[in-house]
């Protein structure tokens, strides 16, 4: 069976004025290519939990274990432990949200004869896909569906700012002034605030790029340290990763550690990200006009923490 864009090249090869309009739903294992592809373009995705699903809601049971859970049975007797062991999962509630894709009629006749043209499409929509879900898991802060972007899903940062369970750090005192001097000061205190039981090999910070090269300028202005200046490699502190994600949040004024950034520390598999494999649309209709063909592609997504109580946020609160 021909793909679509082997049927639009068809069409541009042979001149042909017959438009093209394709539609429907992408079989599951279409749909779980298409979001594989989008993972694969991120390094921050790679990090985090991708759930795939065929409802469109469904419950992650995330279990909070008690501690001192040992006792000893004396024979003849039953046990009786109290169960501090607490099911705090989470429901997790797909939203569809739309790529809109042009591929213009230049692009394709430029590339009629290229092998590899396909792929390139195809990598540019998962491009463009694997950045936008992660703008919006990082970002969203409604599922109200106003005109703005961020209000199309509730991303994992406003997830923990809106939790009670969360531990939190702020960057700014109350009189206004940073609370913070250094990238050291401030990854110190993350981890203080985090409780002991939660800090694994796994944790790591979650930083903008900003944020990630004035940490490398800090550790290669030390005597001896220059080379990381050119390589910009400090990936750890106190062993824990230094993870730059594209998308948090970063405060245009130079050097200002602290004022709107954010930060997250913890085990970034906690972060979810969640999408249906039995709804996954797609729609190519050749607008003439504009000289493009428009792709369409809706995917249902939400995005949730897989315990609130084990991630720990910074911001200016």
């Amino acid at each position: 069976m021909k793909s679509v864009l082997q049927q639009i090249i068809e069409i541009m090869k042979g001149n042909d004025a017959t438009t093209l309009s394709v539609g429907g739903v992408l079989q599951p294992g279409q749909a779980q290519m298409l979001m594989s592809l989008v993972v694969d373009q991120s390094k921050f995705m790679q990090r985090v939990t991708v759930l795939r699903s065929n409802k469109l809601s469904f419950p992650v049971p995330i279990f909070n274990l008690g501690s001192r859970k040992l006792v000893r049975i004396t024979e003849g007797t039953e046990a009786s432990a109290s169960n501090d062991s607490t099911n705090v999962g989470k429901l997790l509630t797909l939203k569809a949200v739309d790529l809109l894709y042009d591929l213009y009629y230049s692009f394709i006749l430029n590339n009629l004869d290229n092998p590899n043209v396909e792929k390139l499409v195809t990598s540019d929509i998962a491009v463009q896909l694997a950045n936008d879900i992660l703008d919006l898991a990082t970002n969203g802060t409604s599922e109200t569906y106003s005109p703005s972007f961020v209000t199309l899903n509730k991303g994992w940062m406003k997830t923990l700012k809106d939790s009670a369970d969360a531990n939190k750090v702020d960057l700014v005192s109350s009189g206004g002034s940073n609370n913070y001097d250094s990238m050291q000061d401030l990854f110190s205190a993350l981890l203080r605030a985090m409780p002991d039981k939660y800090k694994t090999p796994q944790c790591a910070f979650a930083v903008s790029p900003t944020r990630f090269e004035d940490y490398c300028r800090e550790i290669g202005n030390k005597p001896g340290m220059g080379q990381i200046l050119l390589n910009g490699d400090v990936a750890t502190y106190l062993g824990y990763s230094v993870v730059p994600n594209p998308f948090i949040p970063v405060d245009a004024t130079a050097d200002n550690i602290c004022g709107t950034n954010e930060y997250l520390f913890g085990d970034l598999k906690r972060l979810l990200v969640a999408y249906s494999t039995v709804d996954v649309q797609r729609s190519v209709v050749d607008k003439p006009r504009k000289k493009s063909f428009e792709y369409t592609y809706s995917v249902p997504v939400d995005f949730e923490i897989a315990g609130d109580e084990a991630m720990v946020i910074a911001y200016n609160s």
